[in-house]
């Protein structure tokens, strides 16, 4: 055990005695004293460490909180990172919703429109099959017309000639 030296507080006689031992007897003037270690009587070596733990200590703290303060750094950008993505990849998926919606209301409006135009060309036609067949109708009218007279016309100058050849 080491050894620690203080005064006798009776004879100021040397006083020697083992860390550890609660009671110590002067040589001197024989007196018996109760050990009390305080802070006095602790070892300077054991003092130094001990102050070297405790800044070994407070270092650790420092460099916890530092990492704790650069921990929390890195959580703050990350999270801002991954919302950052987050509104990059919405604001992408909305402008191509977006754009998909107005493709799609072009394309609706192309078929509507070429719809529209169908239904003008098929009524056109309509029209003008109806006007033919009108046309044609009527100059089929016109030349049976023509036909029946040309037959009315051939049966009477037949008739006339039957009449004229039974009249001689």
């Amino acid at each position: 055990m080491k050894i620690i030296e203080k005064k006798c507080p009776n004879c100021h006689a040397n006083l020697e005695f083992d860390v550890g031992e609660q009671n110590v007897k002067c040589p001197s003037c024989r007196r018996a004293f109760a050990i009390e270690y305080e802070k006095d009587f602790v070892d300077p070596e054991v003092q130094l460490k001990a102050k070297d733990i405790q800044l070994k200590m407070l270092d650790d703290i420092t460099k916890a909180r530092s990492f704790g303060k650069v921990f929390f750094v890195f959580v703050i950008a990350f999270a801002a990172i991954i919302i950052g993505l987050t509104v990059f990849l919405a604001i992408n998926g909305y402008q191509d919703y977006k754009d998909t919606k107005d493709e799609i209301e072009t394309s609706r409006q192309r078929a509507l429109e070429e719809a529209e135009e169908f239904k003008e060309r098929q009524k056109a036609s309509e029209e003008e099959f109806e006007s033919r067949r009108k046309a044609s109708e009527e100059e089929f009218e016109s030349r049976q017309k023509a036909s029946e007279e040309k037959q009315k016309q051939m049966q009477e100058e037949a008739e006339k000639a039957i009449r004229e050849q039974a009249n001689k």
